[in-house]
């Protein structure tokens, strides 16, 4: 199976107990790979599934051979630290709530950099971008000592502590979350076990 990062850690990882339950047999390995590197690896027969996300509002391009399922929508929050002034305004907040504010971000390239970009876009001069960092834990150690927000979408959120605290946006950013897999194998009791079990509703024990 191939899935992009915060998909292993938001949306598989908290099924595998369930899915080792009703599937014993079950082996599955996992491995990290962006869309359109999974999408590669299915198509191949390297993998035999794929977890994948749009990019901008475009889905990827699945080859002929490949079909796919909705699983999830993930929504991007405002972090910040509790003691800042946005920490007190009344939600949800917009994009001229946030000019002139200072950023740590995903770089360039990445969707969570594209949300980012559509969200102060209307802002006059470019935005006071601090840290470009790609891995969302260290972004919310620099969010955690107050100099800073980020834009963070849920399926990459752990745990926050006492001192941040998240915000929703209006209009919420968002990306859609797919399964893939070969039409060949339509009929494979794994997929169609990794596939039912990860579908919103899925009780997660």
């Amino acid at each position: 199976m191939a899935a992009f990062s915060t998909a292993i850690r938001g949306l598989l990882a908290p099924h595998l107990t369930n899915l080792a339950a009703e599937c014993p047999d079950l082996y599955l390995q996992v491995t990290e790979q962006d869309p359109d590197q999974a999408l590669h690896s299915v198509a191949a027969g390297t993998a035999d599934l794929a977890i994948i996300h749009d990019a901008d509002g475009l889905s990827p391009r699945l080859p002929s051979s490949l079909t796919h399922r909705h699983l999830h929508t993930d929504l991007g929050d405002l972090v910040m630290h509790r003691s800042h002034p946005l920490a007190a305004a009344r939600q949800p907040l917009s994009s001229a709530d946030v000019v002139g504010q200072a950023w740590v971000t995903s770089p360039p390239g990445t969707v969570c950099h594209q949300w980012f970009r559509r969200l102060v876009a209307d802002q006059p001069g470019e935005p006071d971008v601090r840290h470009l960092v790609d891995d969302f834990a260290t972004q919310l150690s620099l969010v955690a000592a107050g100099e800073v927000i980020a834009l963070v979408p849920r399926l990459a959120r752990p745990a926050l502590g006492d001192d941040l605290v998240t915000r929703v946006l209006q209009p919420p950013p968002m990306r859609e979350v797919s399964a893939a897999w070969r039409r060949s194998a339509d009929a494979s009791p794994a997929i169609r076990a990794v596939v039912a079990e990860l579908l919103p509703g899925a009780d997660v024990s």
